[in-house]
């Protein structure tokens, strides 16, 4: 692909070579003449005098090297886009259909275009819409809804009744709707309190590795539309998550229902 094509492609002004054919993105220590990479922090812009790439997306043009530039006002996201030119989204290489080893409740709903592997689960009345991608060995459990184009990576446990957006992805290992941590106490004993919620993800959220959202003790724990989770981040029960909100691992994040602290 040439540079002005990626240019336009990643709403970028090009300044340098238009007919510079790239082949691929790399680092900026690391990248080829044929390839392109970005300067998102002018701190290492250092390496542009070393640098072998082809062409730069960054801010702004920098004087003194031969490269070509892309520049745009977030570097950074021009980069990402410029990623998808090259690269293909993960899995979409997936074709639709079920692996004769799954195990789909007779009553459970399964759209023709989903992909649904070796050793899945899919229990009494679930749904799971057009172009979704569930791994193997995902267990998906009773009256849960997964919206289209949804990613579930292998090992994945959803609990019963969760309700999942469009565009969501989950990775490897991630546990969806585990019971909130509630008990009560009498006479010495703790006793459980059943946790008879459930847990809502809205769209574009995605869910790292290893990963835990509790559901509600009552009513919903939220996780907010276009959210992004880090792997081994645990939600606990009745937490609700705005919109586009970024959660690391350093983060627990956990909120007591008003009826525990009254």
């Amino acid at each position: 692909m040439n540079l002005s094509q990626i240019a336009e492609q990643i709403g970028a002004k090009l300044f340098g070579d238009n007919n510079l054919e790239i082949s691929g993105v790399a680092s900026i220590e690391s990248a080829e003449p044929h390839q392109i990479t970005f300067l998102a922090n002018e701190k290492y812009s250092r390496h542009l005098a070393s640098s072998r790439a082809g062409a730069v997306i960054a801010k702004q043009r920098f004087e003194g090297t031969d490269h070509s530039f892309l520049i745009h006002p977030e570097p950074y996201y021009a980069f990402a886009r410029c990623l998808r030119l090259f690269h293909a989204m993960p899995l979409s290489y997936l074709d639709s259909g079920a692996a004769t080893t799954a195990a789909i409740s007779p009553d459970a709903t399964v759209a023709p275009s989903a992909h649904i592997a070796e050793f899945v689960r899919i229990g009494s009345g679930s749904t799971v819409d057009e172009d979704c991608k569930i791994m193997a060995n995902a267990v998906i459990g009773r009256n849960c809804t997964l919206g289209r184009n949804c990613l579930v990576y292998p090992n994945v446990t959803i609990y019963d009744d969760t309700v999942i957006g469009e565009n969501v992805t989950i990775h490897a290992g991630a546990v969806i709707g585990s019971d909130g941590y509630g008990y009560a106490q009498y006479q010495g004993v703790h006793y459980k309190v059943l946790q008879v919620g459930r847990v809502r993800i809205e769209d574009d959220v995605e869910i790292g590795a290893n990963t835990t959202i509790d559901r509600a003790a009552l009513g919903e724990t939220i996780i907010g539309r276009g959210t992004k989770i880090d792997n081994l981040v645990q939600v606990a029960h009745n937490v609700q998550i705005g919109k586009g909100s970024l959660l690391s691992r350093s983060q627990v994040f956990q909120a007591r229902p008003s009826w525990e602290t009254t």
